[in-house]
């Protein structure tokens, strides 16, 4: 985790010598946080069960109930 830490930090500092923009540090770690929050929201979203899935589950636990 240090030496990613330490990447983008150099990275950060390439960036803002050449926009001449001190927070391009800031920025890219917002970039990256968000980036990271929209891979998490996909797979969560992947993880969720199709209501036709539940449905027919259900069915298939009454029939054995009865």
């Amino acid at each position: 985790m240090h030496s990613l830490t330490s990447n983008n930090n150099k990275l950060g500092r390439k960036l803002a010598d050449q926009s001449g923009d001190e927070r391009e540090i800031s920025f890219l770690f917002q970039r990256l946080s968000v980036l990271n929050q929209r891979y998490n929201a996909i797979l969560l979203h992947d993880c969720f069960v199709k209501e036709e899935e539940v449905h027919s589950s259900l069915i298939f636990v009454l029939f054995c109930i009865a």
